[in-house]
């Protein structure tokens, strides 16, 4: 009957081999766990020491699988028989001491890890302020960071910090079933608040508040008498009393307490951290609930009564947790207290209590140390573990407990047990191990016959399911291996070529595409006509938009427009989005040059309307950059390279334009180069510019002319009375004087230091010099106390978190009255993000300043939201004005910009008055109050000024 059965060995291993030798080919550089699972298991096999010894000889499968299957079972039971009933004691002392060893590792390692993570997180936050990731002068962005933290660890039952000056700010769980809470105690009160939080970490409601003083913790003085990061020590804590309060009206605690639901045993982990000059800001402490303890005590395999607990190494011998069902904490009035050895409600902690504190007199006793004790007729093992931290000042004991007759009877129950096992194993070894001779030889020849197939590159294999769990596991781990292989060939190659977010093209498949079609164009015979376009787009605002909404806005506002650009073009054409806010679109084939303009003025009016993205309105344009291709071009980072320079000369041109690339602006972004650098080393040889700029500034004007550092000015240009042409403000304009290029347009330099990010120290170096200058006029001539003094801020610099911070430091340096000052912003920043512009205009007016809107008319213009902004003064755009004596239409809109703008209770300023007809008709008709322009005079040094303003029969 067993020849079906006969397998050589030699045939075994050949068969394994394949399969391996072909897994390790086609997968050794896939990673993934089940390719992992797939090796280990053909490894064991194919190393099995049993087919190395039978390695060329033939033998009966059924005999390798029985014989030694049999021999080793009656032997093992046999010896197990033997030794349970010579050596039993003997046998149950050493598995109690295995177990209790094995669960003192297992308390001692869990203890490691848990107690590892309020270190960790306190050490985390002390760095983060450091770096400035945590600013402690931001308490609601301190709130949202620790936050953070307690959603992520739910054993931190609160993190925080406490400064010197008696405030607090935190984050933690106090009250079951409302989640993380945000906790702030005001510098100087004497109470903290409690506040629920939403999903983004942001107060919704106040909760209670209740009297408290974080200079008087524990973990406060502690950590500071350390000087270092150390343990606060276990305390016991009560939940307050939910109940709705005002700030500064504390809320009394639960007199009847619920234990485990309203007290809690905690611990702090606490440190100091300091400034710089090495003074003590304040201490972060990190509370760890230690109920997770004995919950994780009560879950380690021990025996059926077996126990484990965790006391305080001193002779009071504190409760910290325990594998019991009995409480760790008992309410004695109004406080909530501990149990110790000796009043601990278990008997089996208050027998072993007199035996604990003569094994802790002194403090280095070894670790596992075992004793036994007596208790109700039963003997119980006792091993004590001596877990410590001593550079954290932690010291606890932990005491696994076992009862003797835990293990007599299942010993007893094993020895008969034994007996009867040991006959019925041996039959049914034999049988079993014919049965699975047969079972194994079909899968591993079903397996090796897959791994061939997938050695010649089909990877569509799968074996069938086998009646033995390993080798179902290890076919199993192989068809999985081999789909995912294909999944995974397919998937690598998609995401090579493909944007994520979009889901389009990246750059690598579009110059993939590019290079194809280049490639069609030289090696076939086309027609002169045969053309094709590469058109590159970058999104105007779109960094606004991001800054002020957020990026997920931002990534929403990228796939709309991915599709809007998708609607404008032809099956045949290809999209790709390169990266950030940079698209870049391929025509092919196209019969003319113009298809591709008429392509880009479609793609500019789709992308001029309004984006509606999570109930916020966005409005941003779009400028192209187009490039045409022939046959004769065959480069596509060439053709990429001269689309880009197109695009800059659009965005230099307005945005919201295209351009076609031609051989003048290559020369063109050459120089544009050059004037970036020499910019970047006129801010470079100024170091702080954003700061001290002007001081630096002030020692250097002994220099020679040719110094770059000196070629920044600020020029000023008059507005005046419309009526009686008295001077009523000055505006600040900065000027380039380049030593070889003479006067450099604003127009050219305004836009590099807004791309590259030098806008925000140059425009807070303009600032300080205007207010400077406008201090020393006023104290020189006495009529102008009223003039204003105005300057622009960009739009990145309106949008920096410290402006406000910034502006009233400018003006107590320089001594300037905030009234004198006017601030003139650009009518795109009002429509980003209402609620954060309006908020940013209220601290600006809470200095004292005015708000000036400038270019008014030019953008999408809300007239509905001018109600919602504290403006002082509507500054109508000079397009207007040029076109008004000629264009009714733009007569209409004068007159209705000023009607609206006095009805709101503005001002208005007309930009750019030349002739004395427009002065006429602003006068007399439009009602317009100030006007400014050549016709009055140009923006000049602040000598030529200074001059005027001496001048007292000069008359504008």
């Amino acid at each position: 009957m067993f020849p079906y059965f006969c397998i050589s060995l030699s045939q075994i291993r050949r068969i394994l081999a394949t399969i391996w030798e072909r897994s390790v080919y086609y997968v050794s550089s896939f990673e993934h766990p089940i390719a992992d699972r797939l090796f280990s298991a053909v490894d064991r096999l194919h190393q099995n020491p049993l087919l190395m010894l039978f390695q060329n000889r033939k033998v009966p499968l059924w005999s390798i699988l029985v014989v030694p299957f049999v021999v080793q079972t009656f032997v093992a039971v046999g010896l197990v028989g033997y030794l349970a009933a010579k050596n039993g004691q003997e046998a149950v002392n050493d598995l109690a001491s295995q177990l209790m060893d094995k669960t003192s590792q297992q308390v001692d390692d869990h203890l490691d890890a848990y107690l590892a993570l309020p270190l960790q997180l306190t050490e985390m936050n002390i760095r983060a302020i450091a770096s400035g990731d945590l600013d402690i002068r931001d308490p609601c962005a301190s709130e949202r960071y620790f936050w953070q933290q307690g959603t992520t660890f739910p054993t931190i039952s609160y993190l925080g910090y406490g400064l010197n000056n008696g405030s607090e700010v935190g984050a933690g769980r106090w009250i079951p079933g409302l989640g993380v809470l945000l906790y702030e105690n005001p510098p100087g009160a004497n109470y903290a608040s409690v506040y629920l939080a939403d999903k983004q970490g942001n107060r919704i409601q106040h909760l209670l508040s209740h009297k408290y003083d974080p200079l008087s913790m524990n973990w406060y003085q502690n950590a500071v008498t350390a000087g270092k990061l150390t343990w606060a020590g276990v305390d016991t804590t009560t939940y307050p009393n939910p109940e709705m309060g005002q700030p500064g009206q504390a809320v009394q605690p639960k007199k009847n307490l619920e234990l485990g639901k309203d007290a809690y045993v905690a611990m702090s982990a606490s440190a100091p951290f300091y400034d710089p000059q090495g003074r003590l800001l304040g201490v972060m402490t990190t509370e760890l609930l230690l109920t997770q303890l004995s919950n994780f005590l009560r879950t380690v395999k021990l025996s059926q009564g077996g126990q484990t607990f965790i006391v305080e190494h001193d002779r009071q011998g504190l409760l910290v947790a325990s594998s019991t069902q009995q409480p760790i904490i008992y309410q004695q009035g109004d406080q909530v207290k501990r149990y110790t050895l000796f009043d601990s409600p278990c008997p089996l902690i208050r027998a072993i209590a007199p035996h604990l504190r003569s094994q802790t007199q002194d403090s280095t006793q070894h670790h596992g140390t075992r004793f036994e004790i007596e208790l109700n007729q039963q003997r119980y093992y006792v091993q004590l573990t001596h877990w410590r931290d001593d550079k954290h000042g932690l010291d606890w004991l932990v005491v696994v407990t076992v009862p003797e007759s835990d293990f007599m009877a299942q010993i007893d129950a094993n020895t008969h047990q034994t007996v009867v096992l040991c006959f019925g194993a041996l039959a049914i070894a034999t049988l079993f191990g014919i049965l699975t001779a047969r079972w194994v030889t079909r899968p591993i020849t079903a397996l090796n016959q897959a791994a061939q197939a997938v050695a010649t590159g089909n990877l569509n294999q799968q074996v069938a399911d086998s009646p033995i769990q390993e080798m179902d596991a290890v076919g199993q781990s192989f068809n999985r291996m081999a789909s995912q292989l294909h999944e995974s060939f397919s998937q690598l190659e998609y995401t090579a070529s493909h944007d994520t977010l979009t889901g389009l093209l990246n750059r690598a498949g579009f110059q993939h595409k590019l290079t194809e079609v280049m490639n069609k164009q030289i090696g076939a015979s086309r027609r002169s006509s045969d053309l094709f376009a590469v058109l590159f787009l970058d999104l105007d605002f779109f960094k606004l938009v991001n800054d002020s909404l957020g990026h997920f806005v931002g990534d929403l506002l990228l796939i709309e427009v991915s599709q809007r650009l998708q609607s404008c073009l032809r099956a045949q054409d290809t999209l790709a989005r390169l990266g950030g806010d940079e698209f870049v679109v391929l025509l092919e084939p196209i019969e003319h040059p113009s298809y591709a303009t008429q392509i880009a003025e479609r793609i500019i009016d789709e992308l001029k309307k309004p984006f509606l993205l999570n109930d916020k309105t966005a409005f941003i344009s779009t400028s192209i950059g187009i490039v045409l291709g022939t046959a004769q071009i065959n480069d596509p980072d060439s053709m990429l390279r001269n689309a880009d320079i197109a695009l800059y000369r659009a965005k230099a041109n307005g945005k919201a334009v295209y351009e076609v690339f031609d051989d003048q602006m290559h020369t063109e972004v050459l120089q544009r180069l050059q004037l970036e650098t020499e910019l970047r080393q006129i801010l470079d040889q100024c170091q702080g510019l954003s700061h001290n700029f002007a001081a630096q500034l002030e020692d250097e004007r002994g220099k020679d002319s040719s110094d770059p550092s000196l070629a920044l000015s600020v020029h000023y240009q008059p507005v005046v009375d419309t009526h009686t042409l008295e001077m009523r403000g000055l505006e600040a304009l900065l000027r380039w004087n380049h030593p070889t290029l003479g006067m450099i347009s604003p127009d050219k330099f305004i836009p590099i230091a807004e791309e590259t990010g030098l806008i925000v120290p140059l425009g807070y170096w303009v600032l300080r010099q205007a207010c400077q200058q406008m201090v020393q006029w006023q104290q020189q001539f006495p009529q102008t106390q009223s003039v204003q003094i105005s300057v622009n801020l960009s739009p990145r610099q309106f949008l920096q978190p410290d402006l406000d911070q910034q502006i009233a430091k400018i003006l107590q340096e320089t001594g300037l009255i905030p009234a004198s000052l006017k601030l003139e912003i650009t009518e795109s920043l009002l429509i980003s993000d209402r609620p954060s512009m309006q908020t940013r205009l209220n601290q600006l007016k809470a200095l004292g300043v005015k708000i000036s809107l400038d270019d008014f008319g030019t953008g999408y213009s809300a007239l509905s939201y001018l109600q919602h902004f504290p403006l002082d003064t509507l500054k109508i755009d000079r397009s207007f004005i040029h076109q008004m004596t000629t264009d009714a239409k733009s007569m209409a809109v004068v007159e209705s910009i000023t009607t609206l703008a006095h009805n709101l209770g503005l001002n208005v300023v007309a930009e750019g008055v030349e002739t004395q007809t427009q002065l006429d008709y602003l006068r007399q008709i439009a009602q317009c109050e100030q006007i400014q322009g050549f016709l009055i005079a140009p923006a000049q040094s602040a000598d030529v000024i200074t001059e005027w303003m001496g001048d007292r029969q000069r008359t504008w």
